[in-house]
């Protein structure tokens, strides 16, 4: 038989689209497997077919030169930044295009494939979509210069922290796209965040094993790490659109088996690393002394200072019950050669250091007629703050008159870091002995002084 005669013109368009993408594991919400990082390239083939599931290699080929357009839909997380598909589609082979995309957010999209112009040479639109692609995760992590990077724990016109002493540091991270200039991926945040700044190191060597951030300090000057001596804390903050802050972390170094010199050129380091492995794109500060191991956030102002208290030797009359005698006291840090006074220091806050008979107090002699712990009071103003190394004389740390003839030997509870151990046997509050009533002197002395440290 044959067909003779002929027809209006007529379209037929094709059935359908496949899209395919090489490695995506199809994830389903935030604990699903990683496909790629966002604003990376990733292959993306797009077969077309008739309603037979047969090739159609004529399309592509007219004289519209009708292609295919790839649209996203964002599925997680809810509510996200839907953010944004770039790339195109190139016809390679008879009824295939190819061509690399980037997406620009972080989390798991639909994407659909239509007709160039959604509508074949007037026969309409041919669609179809592949739900689930991704995991996207961010590319790296980048920190933001703020204000106050890091802050000693005086700020003085000569700032200066004490070993041992609390100082702090603050900072902001953004999660960021490979995308040139990178861009913040505004949906890591909630479930799909994955860098916990609580989940603190104490040895950077754990970070990304099972710890989420580290921090490292060095004395650039003198080639001195203080990794093994940092104690860090954790950051109780929340990822809002791809940023966190963090705002006052307090971080101290732990003193040494002895005194040691101070420290002027101290640096302070960040490392990050999410359950993804994201992390910052490079490193720069080699606070272990055997390679760039952080990202540095900022130096520590001023020195890094070994401290004590030094409570010279008090003499009081033993007369009048009912008065007081003071007891001066001075700080002290440690020049590499011997302790100097510290008289930039005029914001140490001794009102909160303490004294009880009970514990700082020590009778050596025990005798009836000698003073003894219960017949004394030591009493600590408020407030009282220190005046260029040495104890405030409007607001003295003073003790009560027993009105009897002898000494007592008495230690004041003060800052840890202020501590020394002046007995070999560890750090120690500062000691001194309280003479009352009138000392005679020595036999063999002409003349005694105090020596001022």
């Amino acid at each position: 038989a044959s067909l003779n005669g002929s027809s209006n013109d007529f379209v037929v368009k094709p059935a359908s689209f496949d899209i395919q993408l090489t490695g995506n594991p199809g994830a389903s919400d935030h604990t699903g497997d990683v496909y790629t990082v966002a604003g990376a390239d990733f292959s993306v083939i797009v077969n077309v077919f008739d309603a037979e599931g047969t090739l159609t290699p004529n399309y592509g080929k007219e004289s519209a030169a009708e292609g295919i357009k790839l649209t996203r839909t964002l599925l997680e997380p809810s509510g996200g930044d839907p953010g944004i598909l770039t790339g195109s589609l190139v016809k390679t082979a008879d009824a295939e295009f190819e061509g690399n995309h980037q997406w620009s957010e972080v989390g798991i999209i639909t994407l659909t494939a239509d007709v160039a112009d959604s509508d074949y040479l007037g026969a309409g639109n041919v669609s179809n979509n592949l739900a689930k692609v991704g995991r996207f995760i961010p590319d790296h992590f980048s920190l933001v210069p703020v204000s106050g990077l890091v802050e000693p724990a005086h700020t003085m016109d000569a700032p200066f922290t004490y070993i041992g002493q609390t100082f702090f540091v603050n900072y902001q991270l953004v999660a960021n796209s490979a995308l040139s200039p990178a861009t913040i991926t505004k949906n890591y945040e909630g479930d799909f965040a994955k860098l916990g700044l609580a989940n603190v190191a104490t040895d950077l060597g754990n970070v990304g094993t099972t710890r989420d951030v580290g921090y490292g300090v060095v004395d650039a000057l003198q080639s001195v790490t203080f990794n093994a001596r940092l104690v860090p804390t954790a950051a109780a903050t929340v990822w809002i659109e791809g940023e966190i802050s963090v705002a006052n972390l307090e971080l101290s170094v732990n003193r040494g088996a002895s005194e040691e010199i101070y420290y002027e050129a101290v640096e302070v380091g960040l490392l990050v690393e999410d359950s993804d492995g994201v992390t910052f794109s490079s490193l720069d500060l080699d606070s272990g002394l055997t390679g760039n191991d952080v990202l540095k956030i900022d130096d520590l102002p001023g020195k890094l200072l070994y401290g004590r208290v030094f409570i010279p030797p008090v003499f009081g009359p033993e007369i009048a019950t009912t008065d007081f005698t003071d007891i001066p006291f001075r700080i002290q840090y440690y020049d590499g050669t011997e302790f100097q006074l510290h008289a930039d220091d005029s914001s140490t806050v001794y009102d909160i250091w303490s004294w009880d008979v009970l514990v700082n107090c020590n009778d050596p002699d025990l005798a009836v007629d000698t003073p003894a712990c219960a017949d004394v009071v030591v009493m600590i103003p408020a407030p009282a703050i220190v005046s260029a190394g040495k104890s405030d004389s409007v607001n003295p740390i003073q003790i009560s008159r027993p009105g009897k003839t002898g000494a007592l030997l008495i230690d004041i509870e003060v800052d840890d870091w202020l501590k020394y151990p002046w007995n070999a046997a560890g750090d120690e509050n500062p000691q001194t002995q309280i003479n009352f009533g009138s000392y005679r002197g020595h036999d063999r002395i002409i003349y005694w002084r105090e020596k001022v440290q």
